[in-house]
């Protein structure tokens, strides 16, 4: 199921990323298929603080994880290119394995 996938995503996460905190979770939709968003933020060695998008949507028996990563004081600067990206993501139909 995606969302026990995008649960799991973000457990590991929490236990790798050092200083790692839930910045946001959300349901939406995108290629017309359910999908799950989060974003999280940790600290890089440096102490650069990161932030990470994370959206998680099936396509067949896969789940497909796009991802945007940035500095957190840069994130917002990427909004509008993420939007644009999620919004012509098209998903093709699966053929033989």
């Amino acid at each position: 199921e995606l969302q026990a996938y995008a649960d799991q995503q973000l457990v590991k996460a929490a236990q790798q990323l050092p200083s790692y905190s839930l910045v946001k979770r959300d349901k939406r939709t995108i290629a017309e298929q359910p999908a799950i968003q989060s974003d999280f933020t940790w600290s890089t060695p440096e102490r650069v603080t990161v932030r990470q998008r994370q959206a998680c949507l099936r396509h067949g028996d896969l789940v497909l994880v796009l991802t945007l990563t940035a500095r957190d004081v840069a994130f917002p600067n990427y909004e509008p290119i993420w939007g644009q990206v999620i919004d012509s993501f098209r998903l093709r139909p699966i053929t033989g394995h």
